[in-house]
């Protein structure tokens, strides 16, 4: 065996990982060889003093953050080619309509009190039969495991900006306003992981989408 192949099996000789044939081989290599012997006594100090650091522990909010990732990945791979156009698309008119819907109302409000000065009122027609046109809700809450809602905000309030996927589960969030504990912030992110969403609807499907939630307050029990 040449010292290029020796050098490539050192590790795994190290470990233990070869095969009988190829631990002979290397050990041979290895007694004729001072270069390699010295590149594999190098291997055995560098072993001793990493199998002689102190173990870290893991911190206590590994496992949730880990149920995150996993859930968020989760939820891009199920997305489908479709959902990035339908997302653009859905922001773009968002971009669009808010200006737009907002001069209309202006301009609709003005008219109607020009009307209200110099009409005679007239009855308005019935129109609960009209069916609206919806091209876009926004995702609503379905179940918590406790109060979750967008009302009034106290001064202890947290608003969270949550990102609820096509099958309305959380995928990320982040904190917009309040400053929780660690152990608020760590409940808050397991109550998050099991609130369930109507998704919000595009065309009548269901797409990702943006939901603010109002937390009046966090209880943490040891």
């Amino acid at each position: 065996m040449r010292c290029k192949e020796a050098r490539a099996f050192l590790s795994c000789y190290l470990d233990g990982a070869v095969t009988g044939r190829q631990m002979q081989a290397v050990g041979n290599h290895l007694t004729g060889c001072r270069q390699c012997g010295d590149q594999y006594l190098l291997l055995q100090q560098n072993q001793k003093l990493v199998s002689g650091l102190p173990r870290r522990t893991a911190p206590p909010d590994l496992a949730l953050k880990l149920r995150v990732a996993i859930s968020r990945e989760a939820a891009l791979a199920r997305r489908s080619p479709g959902d990035g156009l339908r997302t653009w698309f859905q922001e773009a008119a968002n971009a669009i309509m808010v200006p737009a819907t907002a001069g209309i109302l202006s301009a609709f409000l003005i008219f109607g009190m020009l009307v209200g000065l110099f009409a005679i009122p007239v009855p308005a027609a019935d129109s609960a039969s009209d069916v609206p046109t919806m091209l876009y809700t926004p995702p609503e809450l379905a179940e918590a495991p406790y109060a979750v809602g967008v009302g009034s905000i106290g001064s202890d309030s947290l608003v969270v900006e949550a990102y609820v996927d096509a099958n309305g589960r959380v995928y990320d969030s982040r904190i917009i306003q309040g400053h929780p504990n660690a152990e608020q912030e760590t409940a808050l992110k397991n109550a998050l992981i099991f609130t369930v969403f109507r998704p919000a609807m595009a065309f009548g499907r269901p797409i990702a989408a943006k939901k603010l939630l109002s937390f009046s307050k966090i209880n943490v029990r040891g």
